[in-house]
């Protein structure tokens, strides 16, 4: 399994412009994989394919992205779902943002490695000093049945992220961590605790 491992980290780290899925170790536990880098649209694919080399043993992502690609992260999402021995870990080094955070949510169990890791999620744009500059309409039906799948109030939660770039731009953020939910404004670089989601049931 180990020249597997190789094979799989040359592979998997080769594409263009993608992210990187390196693996790190592996163990009784199964294997550990690392996933860092900017979110492309082709990641999902690298994903499967490691998915299918793993067979039935169990596969850890811990994720370390800023994020990219809004398509890319729910590509990376619907993949992530459909593998029940698949977890994703937030990393403390950076932990999962934007469209990485719509991945971290997509795997049967999702964690966080540290008390400093940190999942966040912002509305979708296509320019960053005039957000959102395109038309969302189709992407954010998608990320609505993508947060519903997860569990929450998808509608709901897009609404509101959707309030927060109309306030903030791309500075607003829904920050999650070991602690709960969080607004975060990445400008000023300032944290509060949302006590009650209007997207959790």
């Amino acid at each position: 399994m180990k020249i597997l491992a190789w094979a799989l980290a040359l592979t998997l780290s080769s594409a263009t412009c993608a992210g990187d899925f390196s693996i790190t170790h592996e163990d009784s536990s199964g294997v550990w994989v690392s996933y860092s880098g900017g979110v492309s649209d082709h990641d999902a694919s690298m994903l499967n394919f490691l998915m299918v080399a793993a067979g039935n043993r169990n596969v850890f992502v811990t994720i370390n992205s800023p994020g990219g690609s809004a398509y890319g992260g729910l590509a990376l999402f619907w993949e992530a779902e459909q593998w029940s021995n698949l977890t994703t870990i937030a990393g403390k080094e950076q932990g999962a943002w934007s469209a990485a955070a719509v991945f971290w949510l997509g795997s049967p169990r999702d964690w966080f490695e540290s008390e400093d890791s940190k999942v966040s999620f912002h509305q979708a744009y296509c320019l960053w000093w005039d957000p959102p500059g395109c038309d969302l309409t189709h992407f954010r039906a998608r990320l609505c049945e993508a947060f519903a799948k997860a569990g929450y109030d998808g509608r709901a939660f897009d609404r509101w992220l959707t309030a927060v770039q109309a306030g903030y731009g791309v500075s607003g953020w829904a920050m999650l961590t070991d602690e709960g939910w969080h607004f975060h404004d990445s400008s000023l670089d300032i944290t509060y605790r949302i006590h009650k989601p209007i997207w959790e049931y």
